[in-house]
């Protein structure tokens, strides 16, 4: 690369935050035995690379790229080089299961970007598409977390760690929306369509009537959804018990798959 792209690249990663996919992925090898060694340190900075380059992507796709303070053109090159980086790094690593390790990082890309996808066409009517959307999208790269995580440490996986995995994925992305309502609602001003969204877009009543119509063209100016009438639809119920149901499911499995770990320790990597 040449030293001003080199430098570019290094600055948009200094703007990035290390994500908890990578203290996550170093707890699960932990409590599998794994011993922590600098090749396999350096598997869990690359897994915090994969996080920053799907940021990065999402960034571009939603329009949110302030924070990189980088034009989008630059942000989507840089992206690219970063993927080669990525790919590049996990080859030459020289640790057990090399190939393996490599396979799972761009099979679970895959899987979010697939779920990405998903999102940006907003071709989601029910619960359940939503749920599996959020699966794909965010609890792909939560499960690539657990799975290296296991696969570094004992040589493969289990797939009650991939369920528990996106459990969390899904808390989690039911936070950051419910959030979102609760503060800039930047996603009902793109129209987007997410769970407490379809959960008000569904609501059978004239509190929704206007947000209905924006949706589907009707009216050309944004709604603002008060807090209100959060309460009103019981849509905070709603959002309390799909995150108490994720959050149990998640518990449970983690509990079955490992009995003798403290599950507070767990826990702290749940939103």
């Amino acid at each position: 690369m040449s030293g001003e792209f080199e430098k570019c690249i290094q600055n948009i990663l200094l703007k990035s935050e290390e994500a908890i996919f990578k203290q996550l992925s170093k707890y699960i090898f932990v409590i599998n035995g794994g011993e922590l060694k600098d090749e396999i340190i350096k598997v869990f900075e690359l897994l915090n690379l994969c996080i920053v380059i799907t940021d990065i992507l999402d960034d571009i796709e939603d329009k949110h790229t302030i924070k990189w303070n980088e034009d989008e053109a630059i942000l989507l090159n840089a992206s690219t080089a970063l993927i080669s980086i990525l790919v590049l790094e996990l080859n030459s690593s020289v640790i057990p299961n090399n190939e393996k390790i490599t396979t799972l990082f761009m099979r679970y890309l895959l899987k979010a970007t697939d779920g990405q996808h998903s999102d940006l066409t907003n071709r989601i009517f029910t619960e359940e598409e939503c749920i599996k959307v959020i699966q794909a999208k965010s609890g792909s790269l939560v499960a690539l977390a657990c799975i290296t995580g296991e696969i570094l440490a004992t040589g493969s996986y289990r797939t009650g760690l991939e369920q528990c995995a996106l459990s969390i994925g899904v808390i989690a992305q039911l936070n950051n929306d419910f959030e979102d309502l609760l503060l800039e609602q930047k996603d009902i001003q793109a129209k987007k369509i997410t769970l407490p969204i379809l959960y008000l877009l569904k609501y059978q009543g004239a509190l929704t009537k206007d947000l209905l119509h924006y949706y589907e063209g009707n009216n050309l100016e944004p709604v603002h959804i008060s807090k209100e009438m959060i309460e009103a639809t019981g849509l905070d119920t709603y959002m309390a018990y799909m995150q108490t149901f994720y959050r149990q499911r998640a518990i449970s499995l983690f509990s079955k798959l490992y009995p003798q770990q403290n599950i507070n320790n767990f826990l702290k990597f749940i939103l």
